[in-house]
């Protein structure tokens, strides 16, 4: 069993919850870098940081616009914006509790073209 969020998420496992975790005032990007921040000498490395999400937003389709306040964004971005957070903090398991309960059926169809995009393919067995 896990101690902590932390330490489920430290072995690959991540939950997003009904009810988000997010930081009204703040920026999507800041929102995802909160308490994973990448630091090198003192200095916050958000450039690299914003790369490394572009190019996670952009292998799953997961579009997000990163400098607008986090509750200025519509709930089916703020839905992927918690998903952008697990998936920068490496974890391999999404557990999502009721993940269509606050969306639009617009926003419902975008999260099962998403999921169905980043599933593993199956392989065909050869017998």
């Amino acid at each position: 069993m896990w101690a902590s969020p932390a330490d489920a998420i430290a072995r690959g496992i991540g939950m997003v919850h009904q009810h988000f975790m997010l930081a009204g005032p703040y920026s999507a990007l800041d929102n995802i870098l909160l308490g994973a921040e990448p630091v090198r000498r003192c200095v916050i490395e958000r450039r690299a940081a914003r790369r490394r999400l572009e190019a996670l937003a952009s292998q799953y389709g997961l579009p997000v616009e990163w400098d607008s306040p986090i509750e200025e964004l519509p709930v089916g971005v703020q839905q992927r914006v918690e998903i952008l957070k697990l998936l920068y903090r490496n974890a391999q398991i999404l557990i999502r509790n009721e993940p269509t309960a606050v969306l639009t059926p617009q926003e419902t169809k975008g999260l099962s073209r998403t999921s169905r995009s980043c599933a593993p393919r199956a392989r065909r067995s050869s017998w």
